[in-house]
């Protein structure tokens, strides 16, 4: 569930930010708001990575 999530954030932050697709919920969102959601996805994803490393 964290990876999904994780992989939403990034795909949302990095298609917005290079023009791929338009989101009407984040048109105008400022570029340090999208980092940071990419920043949370790509920290969501080692999350995800090392709690199934542990089991």
């Amino acid at each position: 569930m964290i990876a999904l999530l994780s992989v939403l954030f990034l795909a949302l932050s990095f298609g917005t930010t290079t023009g791929l697709f338009r989101l009407s919920l984040l048109e105008g969102t400022p570029v340090a708001a999208q980092v940071v959601m990419a920043a949370l996805g790509a920290f969501g994803l080692l999350y995800a990575w090392k709690l199934r490393e542990k089991r």
